[in-house]
């Protein structure tokens, strides 16, 4: 292509398969530049395939996991909580495994937390999950 930029496609690219030559406006060429590396162009997030809600035994240990977060997506995913709701009551692993910080020793239906997955490009999906104890 012509110009100052260049969009690729989504997918993997692996080395050697990008290469980028520059020509000035007199004709100066400059030697082709190839990546070293595979380039993964990605602009798609996360999709959750977990469910949106979980019930809770009264009692259950603060080590427990709760509920495993799940979305798919072309690339590695990451899990974190985001500000707000009951976040504060909980905990995630960045593998999705949710767990309350403390044992819920009485019965309740309102604790509300936003999951954020975040695949290795950095594309975000957020879901509210309710748990119920």
């Amino acid at each position: 292509g012509t110009g100052s930029s260049f969009i690729l496609n989504e997918g993997t690219y692996v080395e050697n398969t990008i290469q980028i030559k520059q020509t000035d406006v007199v004709g100066n060429t400059s030697s082709v530049f190839k990546n070293m590396s595979p380039v993964v162009v990605d602009t798609t997030n996360p999709l959750f395939t977990s469910t949106t809600t979980v019930d809770v035994k009264t009692n259950t240990e603060a080590s427990e996991t709760i509920y495993e977060a799940t979305a798919t997506d072309n690339n590695a995913v990451t899990y974190t909580l985001e500000d707000g709701n009951q976040k504060d009551k909980f905990t995630i692993s960045k593998e999705g495994e949710l767990r309350y910080k403390q044992k819920q020793t009485t019965a309740h239906n309102d604790d509300k937390v936003t999951i954020i997955a975040t695949d290795a490009a950095g594309n975000e999906t957020r879901q509210l999950v309710t748990v119920s104890v």
